[in-house]
């Protein structure tokens, strides 16, 4: 009788430990469908930021090339009005010496 009355208390142990499991189980699976849709959230949020970056390098590199051919071209107006200057100071100085002459 003594090993019917273990075994059933061995059952009805074995039968909380199920249902504890069970709801650690449960508690894992609801952590896992969390963290899951979190990971997947944050993947969406990585690849909307990585897009936002290379939108940005880009602009970044398209407004250095804008800087660089108006330099060039501030460079080269610059260099053509220096020339221009030069030539009518010369024109000047070709008059002043005809005058003197």
């Amino acid at each position: 009788m003594k090993k019917m009355e273990r075994m059933l208390e061995e059952a009805e142990q074995t039968k909380k430990d199920l249902e504890i499991e069970r709801k650690k189980r449960k508690d894992l699976e609801e952590q896992v469908v969390m963290l899951t849709q979190s990971k997947n959230d944050l993947v969406i949020q990585l690849n909307a930021e990585t897009a936002a970056n290379e939108d940005a390098e880009d602009r970044c590199d398209a407004l250095i090339k804008t800087k660089v051919r108006r330099m060039e071209k501030y460079k080269q107006n610059w260099f053509n009005k220096c020339n221009e200057l030069l030539l009518w100071l010369k024109i000047k100085l070709k008059i002043e010496n005809l005058d003197k002459n």
